[in-house]
């Protein structure tokens, strides 16, 4: 069953924002921000004028009861298959990075959840979750070298089935 309210062209905005919900709706990652590069005000939730990413990023990281945060990343549409009616697009590339600002999170007012903690439970709460039918398949989950922070990075995998355009065609 289709569902009429749905506007395709808004897949990935919302793809993301089913991650940050599916994170949120998890008690553990309270106090921890989630951010995706749509995000537009610290809430993370939409408002009028956009924002830096970069600066809520650094807020989020040197504030005092904070010093990690949440990055869903934007995918990108590849292995598109030719025969499909619509766009169906195959290992679809899911990325969300964990930062960590070790002197200030792990202070006795931070979250005191660590990078790898935070990496291993999104990977545990992304694992097989079903997004408009298609599962994440986590493929990769682990540290990565950055000289200024502590960094994990959770790749995953999942589809995208987009339905065929129909557009009218004007009479002459």
């Amino acid at each position: 069953m289709s569902d009429p309210t749905f506007e395709p062209e808004a897949m990935i905005v919302d793809f993301q924002a089913a991650i940050r919900e599916r994170l949120l709706s998890d008690t553990w990652f309270s106090g921890i921000d989630i951010f995706t590069p749509d995000d537009v005000d610290q809430s993370g939730k939409a408002s009028e004028t956009p924002a830096d990413i970069e600066q809520r990023i650094e807020q989020s990281l040197s504030a005092l009861s904070k010093g990690v945060c949440v990055i869903c990343a934007l995918p990108a549409l590849q292995g598109i298959a030719s025969d499909a009616p619509g766009i169906y697009a195959e290992n679809v590339p899911v990325f969300v990075r964990v930062v960590e600002n070790p002197q200030v999170n792990r202070a006795p007012d931070g979250t005191r959840k660590t990078y790898s903690m935070v990496g291993l439970r999104i990977t545990r709460r992304l694992h097989h979750f079903t997004y408009r039918g298609c599962a994440v398949v986590i493929q990769r989950s682990g540290a990565v070298p950055d000289p200024e922070n502590l960094i994990w990075d959770v790749v995953a995998r999942t589809a995208f089935d987009f339905p065929s355009l129909e557009v009218d065609e004007p009479n002459p």
